[in-house]
């Protein structure tokens, strides 16, 4: 797999493991819908951000009318290509990338949610992959320009995972991750849905946290007043899996079972999720927010649809109460139709 990497979505995860790689060497086409970071990174290259410094990356770019280029006479073909676009924009993604890769060519979903089937019935089952990214904190700051907030090397495990759908360890599977070790620390896994569920869960419980209340990530987790929220979000969420066959070993380090407890009123549960939420911090900058604040700071459409209301969603349809989810979600959505800015009293009540 020595070919282009063709990157569909280079906002914060697309624009950060794309830098990453072009900075190691690899050859690797950003394809983007928007124009102006486009032409950034033609113009001065992509800088990429971390806590350590930032660097600057020169992968190609090109605007999604100019795709035709890469049928050009003597193009080498493209290994596999990663969708990091939007969930809601995931369908026509797919569409675009199965267009533009080499018969068989593997697709790597890159995202934040369960799309492996709408991939597979666009692409083909066979060639999907799943990939699950933790503890990136990334966020595309301006055209040209992704930071990320937490410190590279920092985190207790793999920040990136790549699997099959099937729950194998194959080759090519090996051979993209030998590939995003450029961006991060990667290994194949062979438990993708429980990893898939468990970044979802992870997600919920603080993503909608950061965009109602305005918060930075490293407030969600370390903030004791935000921390029963933090908790009832986790369980409702581990419950809905549990009820929908996905069974998480651990969440944030530790296991599963302890967040459920913690809501209870288990003491012991309590310390030990305080304990490894403050962990998590650490390695942490202090101006790190969720793509749910980003997103309403901006103006745009939200995945609320894909987190918490998804969870809310299936809850009520499996018979699992999700107060806390259905809540967040209903506060998201009302941002998101501009009724009033983020705040930490709208918190107040979920």
């Amino acid at each position: 797999m020595n070919g282009p990497v063709f990157i569909l979505g280079a906002g914060g995860i697309g624009g950060f493991v794309g830098g990453r790689m072009a900075l190691a060497g690899q050859d690797v086409v950003l394809l983007d819908p928007w124009a102006e970071h486009v032409e950034a990174i033609r113009r001065d290259g992509l800088r990429v951000e971390t806590p350590e410094g930032i660097a600057v990356a020169r992968p190609r770019a090109l605007h999604l009318h100019e795709l035709h280029l890469l049928r050009r006479r003597g193009e080498a073909p493209a290994s596999f290509g990663i969708l990091a676009a939007k969930l809601y924009d995931t369908a026509w993604g797919a569409q675009l990338l199965n267009g533009l890769l080499p018969p068989g060519a593997p697709v790597l979903t890159l995202q934040n949610a369960l799309v492996e089937e709408l991939v597979g019935g666009i692409c083909g089952p066979q060639r999907v992959l799943g990939g699950v990214a933790g503890q990136m904190d990334v966020q595309l700051l301006a055209p040209g320009h992704v930071k990320r907030s937490r410190r590279t090397g920092q985190a207790p495990e793999p920040v990136l995972k790549v699997g099959e759908t099937t729950g194998r360890a194959t080759p090519r599977a090996e051979a993209i991750a030998a590939r995003l070790r450029a961006a991060e620390t990667c290994v194949v896994t062979t438990t993708l849905w429980e990893e898939r569920w468990t970044k979802l869960c992870m997600n919920t419980a603080t993503t909608g946290i950061s965009g109602v209340g305005g918060h930075t990530l490293k407030q969600v987790l370390a903030d004791p007043a935000l921390r029963p929220l933090v908790l009832r979000l986790a369980a409702e969420a581990l419950a809905v899996g549990l009820a929908m066959g996905f069974q998480p070993a651990k969440l944030y380090g530790v296991p599963a079972t302890l967040f459920p407890q913690a809501v209870a009123g288990d003491a012991t549960a309590l310390a030990t999720i305080d304990a490894a939420l403050r962990w998590q911090t650490d390695s942490m900058a202090d101006d790190g927010i969720s793509g749910t604040l980003q997103d309403l700071r901006k103006g745009r459409r939200t995945e609320v649809d894909f987190f918490n209301g998804f969870i809310a969603e299936r809850g009520a349809a499996l018979g699992v109460p999700t107060p806390t989810q259905a809540a967040l979600a209903a506060r998201i959505r009302a941002l998101e139709a501009g009724e009033g800015e983020p705040a930490p009293g709208l918190l107040d009540g979920v």
